[in-house]
């Protein structure tokens, strides 16, 4: 026949040989999802180290905060001073909350005034 061959299986294989891609190309294909599969492979690798690195350095952080705020608790208690202090009571008058917190600098060393809560205001 003038159009191709008559058997119909040997049309498909001829088909199938035409649309087929070359050797080259599928070899090229092939060595490309080998070398993405390791790149991936080698990712997750290097993801895992900076996730374990980056737990370590959270908790030595977390660790460093936690010594950090004790510290700054007992440097607070050791200024603030409710034995030394007079009472905690709001003052009647400009001069009696400066004469108390003229009593804590003399006992305390400091003009901090760490051991009052109420902010200081001096007209």
């Amino acid at each position: 026949e003038a159009n191709g061959p008559a058997d119909g299986y040997a049309a498909i294989a001829q088909a199938d040989r035409l649309t087929q891609e070359p050797e080259s190309i599928r070899k090229w294909r092939e060595e490309q999802k080998k070398r993405l599969q390791e790149l991936d492979a080698a990712s997750k690798v290097t993801e895992q180290e900076w996730r374990e690195k980056a737990k370590k350095d959270l908790e030595e952080w977390n660790q460093r905060q936690s010594e950090q705020v004790e510290k700054n608790k007992i440097n607070n208690s050791k200024h603030h001073c409710p034995a030394r202090c007079p009472s905690r009571e709001r003052p009647r008058s400009t001069w009696a909350l400066l004469g108390q917190r003229s009593s804590c600098f003399r006992q305390s060393g400091t003009s901090s005034g760490s051991c009052h809560t109420q902010p200081v205001l001096f007209l």
